[in-house]
């Protein structure tokens, strides 16, 4: 099932929700209890991994679109 009709429309609408203040955590179910509930209590490997994630999740919370790509199909 197709969500949106191309990856232009997808930009567009989430450039839209952008404007409106949102930001991609604010389409995250449970975004904040998903993020608490990562724990530190893994092998190294896998912390790296968790941090790695933590890292890309504190993205979620920015709205600011830097370049807005018009050529995209």
């Amino acid at each position: 099932m197709k969500i949106f009709e191309n990856e232009s429309a997808m930009q567009r609408w989430i450039s839209e929700q952008f404007a409106k203040g949102k930001s991609l955590a604010d389409f995250v179910t449970n975004f904040d209890d998903f993020e608490h509930s990562l724990s530190n209590n893994q092998s190294f490997s896998l912390r790296k991994v968790i941090d790695t994630f933590r890292f890309c999740l504190s993205s979620f919370d920015n709205n600011e679109v830097i370049v807005a790509y018009s050529g995209v199909n």
